[in-house]
């Protein structure tokens, strides 16, 4: 249940101002949310990340966010500059803050494992936005 809670308070800090993948209805988010959870659970109890590896793959979350987020989509839309630098701001300050307590946390080895791997599959749903376009 502790997992639980961490890795929807990772992704509640960085997931609304990265955006990115979203699903078309809340049963289909939550059920989405919930396989994402097991699997980042599954993920966290099954790798052996040491000090190097959560330092390197935070500084790829961190450096995917700051090029990438915040995500511009048809069910997200956002049109203001300002609003667009708000949140990637945010999205990059806030990754910056979840991977240092994530490295600090690195004795309690599941918790620094959720945090990194969450921000990690919150990357790779920046990069699942498939938008189809007709011409």
């Amino acid at each position: 249940m502790k997992e639980v809670i961490l890795i929807m308070f990772t992704l509640a800090c960085v997931r609304p101002f990265t955006e990115g993948y979203h699903e078309y209805s809340h049963k289909r988010c939550l059920i989405a949310t919930m396989t994402l959870a097991y699997f980042i659970i599954l993920i966290s109890k099954n790798s052996n990340l040491n000090n190097i590896s959560t330092i390197l793959l935070n500084i790829v979350n961190i450096f995917s966010i700051y090029h990438q987020s915040p995500i511009i989509n048809t069910y997200m839309n956002i049109t203001k500059e300002s609003l667009i630098r708000r949140n990637k701001t945010i999205a990059v300050l806030n990754s910056i803050i979840l991977s240092i307590i994530s490295v600090i946390l690195i004795k309690y080895e599941i918790y620094s494992n959720i945090i990194t791997w969450t921000l990690t599959m919150n990357v790779c749903l920046m990069f699942n936005l498939r938008e189809s376009k007709e011409e």
